[in-house]
């Protein structure tokens, strides 16, 4: 059985490049962890749980 863990990082944003319809944003992870959660993305505003 394969272990699953959701990774979180809270960044310091170092520059933000905007880009026709979106920004790339670039910074330094302060605080990084891990969590025996589901994953989960953040989409139109919206939190979804992600599954195979």
């Amino acid at each position: 059985m394969l272990s699953s863990s959701t990774p979180s990082a809270v960044c310091e944003v170092g520059e933000a490049v905007p880009l026709l319809d979106h920004t790339d944003v670039a910074g330094t992870i302060v605080c990084f962890r891990t969590e025996d959660t589901e994953p989960t993305v953040l989409y139109r505003h919206r939190q979804h749980i992600l599954r195979p």
